[in-house]
């Protein structure tokens, strides 16, 4: 089953020209900015916003049945520790281009000021 939602997610998530993303970047992403485990409606908003927008609601629900996280009756979660460990044997050579570190702004300082010659 883990096999099959991960193939259909890079199948849809490929298809269009325009915005094609590849699922395996966009699940180390959201791994590196949420550890443990997501609620499928978080999970599926961080997938839209990474670029997957062509996933359906049942595709997502896959992902919490493949990969189950800590769940109570009320809430279906995904343990991305699992997902992504998964991601890494199927596609080893995806990996997230490194993170630049952040530019540091240096306000410049003023110097001294010309004072303009005052006409009589």
């Amino acid at each position: 089953m883990r096999e099959i939602v991960l193939r259909r997610a890079d199948f849809l998530s490929n298809k269009s020209k325009k915005s094609s993303v590849h699922i395996a970047l966009v699940i180390l992403e959201i791994c590196k900015l949420n550890n443990g485990s997501m609620n499928v409606k978080d999970f599926s908003q961080s997938l839209k916003k990474c670029g997957a927008v062509n996933l359906n609601e049942d595709l997502i629900e896959g992902f919490a049945l493949g990969f189950p996280g800590p769940g109570s009756k009320k809430v279906k979660t995904v343990d991305l520790a699992n997902l992504v460990e998964y991601v890494h044997r199927k596609w080893p050579v995806k990996k997230l281009p490194p993170t630049p570190p952040p530019e540091v702004f240096i306000p410049e300082t003023k110097g001294e000021r010309k004072q303009k010659k005052k006409k009589k």
